[in-house]
Parts: C-alpha cells; sequence; structure tokens
C-alpha cells in the first residue's frame, strides 16, 4: 500500500487542478449513525457503478483495487461509521490525465458532516483544454435524498424574503463565520419616474439558483425590506434598486473592506452579453447569470478550504492513523515504520508547496480582479461624467447633438475614429491593415456603422441605452449587430478569430457589423466590419473591415 500511494501521487511531472469541492453538514432524519450510514451507502453504490471493472464487494467495507490505471481505495469503519474514500481514473480523451475523487462521511458529536473533492492532474507541459466545471453525480444524490447545509440548507431555487424575521436569518447566515459559499442577493428593481428599468428582477433568481446549485446561496430581496436591509449592514455593504451583490465568506459588517464582495449595478446588468460554447448569444440579465455562474465555479474550485478545522481527515491521513494502528499492535517492524515515516514527509511536503503556490496565485488573481474592478468602475463613471457634461454644454450653448461629419473616403477613416470616438473605438493593427484592400462601394454605410458602434453600442453597454434600442438603431441603418463565429469553429482557424497578445492575453473577435444577407461575399456589395468589446477599457476594438474575413474553406 504505501508504496502504491508514493508512485501514484508523485507531483514531480504533472500538476494539479481542482475542478469542485464541497464541505457541508447533512440532515439527520433519526439518528447520526444512521444518516452517515445513509449517506456513505450512495457514494459507495456509486463507485461500485462507476468502477464495474474492479468487481467491488456488494456490501460496505475497507478495501483497495487497482486494475488497468483504475483505483479505488475505501475505509469503513462501522463502530464510528465513519466512512472515506479515495478513486482514479484516466481520462478518456486526453492522454496523461487522471481524474481524482475524494469524499468522506465523519459523525461530529451531534452532527454528521460530509466532504468531497473533485481533481484532476495533467502532465507539465500539455496542451489539452481546461475541463468543463462538473460536480459528482454522488453529491447530487446526497443533496437530493439528504440535504446538505452550509449555514442554510444548499438549494436549486432562490431564497425569496418575505418578512423581517426571513430578514434577520439572511444576515444572520451573511455573517456566520463558518460559511464556505457565496450568497447572491438579488435586488428587486421598483418601476418610477426616474428609473428606466421595469419592476421585477433584472436576473431571475430561480434561474441563476440553479446554475450556481451546491456552490452559493442566492436570495431575492423585494423592494419593502431594501431600507431594512441597508440600516443593517450599512451603506458600503447594501443591494438596492435591481442591482445584484455576492456576498464572500468571512464577512464582518464592522470593519469589512466592501470591495470583497462585488457590486452590479442594473446598468452593468443591463449592458451585458456571453455567447455560449455553442456561440449562442445571451444578453441582459440572462448574460449576466451565465456570467456570474462562471465567476462563482471559479471561486468554489480555488477557495481554500481549512479542511482540518472543519474536521476532515480524507483518505491519506485515515489510512496512516489505520497503519499506525497496525504497526503497533504488530510488534517490532522498524523498517515499515520508518519507511511510512519518510513517505509521510515527503507527501506533506509536496502537498504544501502545491497548496502555497495555488493560494499564492489566487491571492494575487484576486487582488488584480480587485484593482481591475476598481478602474472599470472609474472609467464607467468618467464617461458617464462625460456625457452628462457634453449634454449640459450643448443645453447651455443651445446646441442640438454635435454632428459628426461621415467623410466619402476610406483614407480619412483612422483619423476621422481618434478624432470622434476617443476613448470609445480605437482601431486595431490588423484594421488599418485591412483598410488598404477596401473595396466596398457604400463608405457611408461603413462610417455610420462605426458611428453607431462608438455611440449607440457604447451606450448599450454602459447601460444607458436597452438592446432593444440599439437594434432598432441597427435596423434603421440597414444592418445587424451579433456574435461572427463560434467557439469551437473559430478554434480551427488559427489566429483569425484571435489577437494573440492584446495587452498580453489571446482575445477572440466574437462580435460584427454586417449589412444584407451572408449569401453574398462580393467585396463590393459585402460589408462586415469585425471588433471585440474591451471591458477593462470600456471601448469597442475593430479589428478588420469593411469586407469579409479572408477564410480558406474546403
Amino acid at each position: 500500500m504505501p508504496e502504491r500511494i508514493s508512485e501514484r501521487h508523485s507531483l514531480n511531472d504533472t500538476y494539479i487542478q481542482r475542478i469542485f469541492q464541497i464541505s457541508g453538514l447533512l440532515k439527520i432524519d433519526h439518528n447520526k449513525y444512521g444518516t452517515a450510514k445513509y449517506n456513505a451507502s450512495l457514494i459507495y453504490n456509486w463507485l461500485r457503478g462507476k468502477f464495474q471493472s474492479l468487481r467491488l464487494p456488494d456490501k460496505m467495507r475497507t478495501v483497495s483495487r487497482d486494475r488497468a490505471g483504475q483505483s479505488v481505495d475505501v475505509i469503513y469503519d462501522y463502530q464510528k461509521q465513519y466512512f472515506c474514500m479515495f478513486a482514479q481514473h484516466p481520462d478518456q480523451e486526453v492522454p496523461g490525465r487522471m481524474w481524482s475523487i475524494e469524499a468522506e462521511i465523519i459523525v461530529q458529536d451531534e452532527n454528521v458532516r460530509m466532504g468531497a473533492k473533485l481533481s484532476y492532474s495533467t502532465p507539465v507541459g500539455s496542451q489539452a483544454s481546461t475541463p468543463n466545471f462538473s460536480i459528482p453525480r454522488f453529491v447530487r444524490d446526497i443533496a437530493y435524498k439528504n440535504g446538505i447545509f452550509d449555514g442554510w440548507r444548499l438549494e436549486r431555487q432562490a431564497t425569496y424574503i418575505q418578512s423581517s424575521d426571513d430578514l434577520q436569518r439572511m444576515i444572520e447566515l451573511l455573517t456566520m463565520r463558518d460559511r464556505l459559499c457565496p450568497v447572491i442577493v438579488i435586488a428587486e428593481c421598483e418601476e418610477n419616474a426616474q428609473n428606466p428599468f421595469k419592476s421585477g428582477y433584472l436576473v431571475d433568481p430561480d434561474k441563476l439558483a440553479n446554475s450556481v446549485y451546491l456552490t452559493a446561496h442566492v436570495i431575492a430581496l423585494p423592494v419593502k425590506f431594501q431600507d431594512e436591509f441597508r440600516n443593517e449592514v450599512g451603506e458600503n455593504l447594501k443591494v438596492y434598486d435591481g442591482a445584484v451583490r455576492t456576498y464572500y465568506p468571512n464577512l464582518s459588517l464592522e470593519d469589512d473592506d466592501y470591495k470583497r464582495h462585488p457590486f452590479s449595478a442594473p446598468s452593468a446588468i443591463l449592458a451585458a452579453s456571453y455567447s455560449d460554447d455553442d456561440g449562442t448569444d445571451h444578453i441582459m440579465g440572462e448574460a449576466y447569470q451565465f456570467m456570474l455562474a462562471d465567476r462563482i465555479q471559479q471561486y468554489n474550485s480555488m477557495a481554500r478550504i481549512k479542511w482540518s478545522e472543519l474536521g476532515h481527515k480524507f483518505y491519506y491521513q485515515a489510512n496512516r492513523e489505520l497503519l499506525k494502528e497496525r504497526i503497533s499492535s504488530a510488534g517490532d517492524i522498524d523498517k515499515l515504520k520508518e519507511e511510512i515515516a519518510n513517505q509521510e514527509k515527503q507527501y506533506e511536503t509536496e502537498i504544501k508547496s502545491a497548496e502555497d503556490a495555488a493560494y499564492s496565485a489566487m491571492e494575487d488573481t484576486e487582488k488584480y480582479k480587485d484593482q481591475l474592478a476598481e478602474a472599470r468602475d472609474t472609467i464607467h463613471r468618467l464617461n458617464t461624467r462625460l456625457e452628462t457634461l457634453q449634454y449640459q454644454l450643448e443645453k447651455s450653448q443651445g446646441q442640438g447633438a454635435i454632428e459628426i461629419p461621415i467623410p466619402d473616403t476610406y483614407e480619412e477613416l483612422p483619423k476621422w475614429v481618434d478624432t470622434y470616438f476617443p476613448g470609445r473605438m480605437v482601431l486595431n493593427s490588423r484594421a488599418y491593415r485591412s483598410l488598404k484592400d477596401a473595396e466596398f462601394e457604400d463608405v457611408h454605410l461603413v462610417y455610420q456603422s462605426l458611428k453607431l458602434l462608438g455611440d449607440e453600442y457604447c451606450r448599450m453597454r454602459a447601460g444607458t441605452l436597452t438592446r432593444n434600442q440599439f437594434d432598432e438603431k441597427c435596423q434603421e441603418l440597414g444592418v445587424t449587430e451579433s456574435g461572427c463565429i463560434a467557439d469551437s469553429r473559430a478554434g480551427e482557424l488559427g489566429d483569425i478569430y484571435f489577437i494573440p497578445d492584446y495587452h498580453g492575453r489571446r482575445v477572440k473577435i466574437d462580435r460584427h457589423i454586417k449589412n444584407g444577407s451572408a449569401a453574398t461575399r462580393d467585396p463590393k456589395r459585402c460589408m462586415r466590419i469585425y471588433f471585440f468589446w474591451d471591458d477593462d477599457m470600456q471601448q469597442v476594438v475593430i479589428c478588420y473591415l469593411p469586407q469579409h474575413q479572408q477564410i480558406r474553406t474546403s
């Protein structure tokens, strides 16, 4: 057993990445030992179905099986009703990638706790893509058939605050010291003369709850409780009038940094856009739901859970304790003791190094995200302030909107963009090159389409114009704006639909404005303006125009 553990989990030539993790209390129906045994059997039966070739015993017991790259190790103590397991299997598609699943059921005083981890290891230097977020089937079974609690029960539907007592329970959840999951609070939006948004919720609470199931709590806060909530948590931590706020664990109402708990204003929610893996475009609240679910899943996989403080041991520690018990009762076997001690030291050193590196990377990432969010918020406020000052200036001088001239040739286009849309629109170097081959005959339509991006599109992304209003402007001009290619197809075409190094990162060119149908690619009659939205700088980046991208087809 010791040799096999050391060989299987060497960190020298692979890196380990967590996909999903959870620790929570289980609902006790009759007694704690019965609850522990029932939920342990759910995990064990899942193992028997998942690893059929290993022929695990029908009856749950301590067992180790290893065959053809698959392995299962189980420890089950009937007297204490303690259960843990560790299982591994190779990825069916990525050579060298191994999946590992850990789970544990512990009786703690009058409680029963469940913990689980899903991870994968990939050879260093592998070009394989990152796997999608996933939750083991047995975790979902336990949540559905028994119930898993993180302060409140983790539910597939949102909780709607209906009374002041409900609100107090929510505040207790927010400030609970041992809460592990984020709490997402969605504020109802009230319709009034000063508010252009419809009454109700800009993000569907139940759909969001379903998309973050077992990783976060979702609470819907009606308008009539928002003032009371603000009085309880303070001005900096409030959420109100259509906004959404995510409260991460370890919240303190006295001395917490409110920036740790991201706030999304209604304007940001209504300006959201998202393209899923199938290339389907989503906008406004639905897009924000996808974006927030991605963020919560990333948090779940990167969060540093203090397992030992929660009482978890998992298989390695439990197996070491089991081996020590056997050694103490077996007499003088010093050589085996020394070997196990050496392996313990090596394992602990490797795990500590890996955890420290991961935690340091997470801290740096979160610090960068906070700075980025603050800078983005500053840009948004300055742009809004600039629009307000421009409007007030025009009004005080009795002017209408400033007329932007429409040139007749493509030669003037770069200077025109710089002159009339600074900070809103920029031409990438690829766009400059593509203009040299421009043949599209309706030059005015190209300029008017760019004006649409520099004005109405930017206002839509800032939340001061709705998507429907923007689409109406497109119809008036005779153009449409949409996603231009699915991720899977773009990946097959090299860098045609990507900017390889945009401020140190690879960015997909995911949007375009077009005229007419896709039936023709005649460069004199077919217009395409390819671009992406730089969320950090809050501006449109034009990448290729005015003709269709040149794609080799078979």
